[in-house]
């Protein structure tokens, strides 16, 4: 599917304003990219999916005055790929896109399925995890680990 420049300019903002980028798991076929919005709205990430797909869900309110929060989820390649079409127009979390595009590159987790992961490369899968985990937490921002 082809989408616009507006479409993917759009879609940059609300992910530097209300996305996460992580890497999740303990290593190994295990580890994998993720790519998450979240928020109060549902039309307005009903409408995202309608434009890049992905996987929404809302989950109850832990008190009763709080309001319900939908979650739109990218996970892997799809989320490599959403990240890839956006990248020129991500602003903030210009970073977190450079350490999950490279992540997505070093391997892809269904070629070692019933293979091991050569450890060279998982000790730098394990490096970038670490690298985006630094660089989602509040502060400054840490180097990224050279490839």
């Amino acid at each position: 599917m082809e989408r616009s420049e507006t479409e993917k300019a759009y879609m940059a903002g609300f992910m530097d304003g209300e996305g996460c980028i992580v890497i999740y798991g303990h290593g190994g076929t295990r580890t994998s990219l993720r790519v998450i919005l979240a928020n109060t709205d549902k039309a307005v990430l009903e409408t995202l999916q309608g434009v890049w797909g992905g996987s929404l869900s809302t989950k109850t309110p832990q008190k009763e005055t709080w309001k319900a929060v939908s979650v739109l989820e990218w996970a892997t390649q799809e989320a490599a790929a959403l990240l890839q079409e956006i990248q020129p127009y991500i602003i903030v979390k210009r970073r977190q896109v450079v350490v999950a595009l490279e992540f997505q590159r070093v391997v892809n987790p269904m070629e070692h399925r019933t293979k091991t992961i050569p450890k060279v490369v998982e000790a730098y899968r394990q490096a970038l995890k670490a690298a985006m985990h630094r660089l989602n937490k509040k502060g400054v921002p840490l180097a990224v680990p050279a490839t």
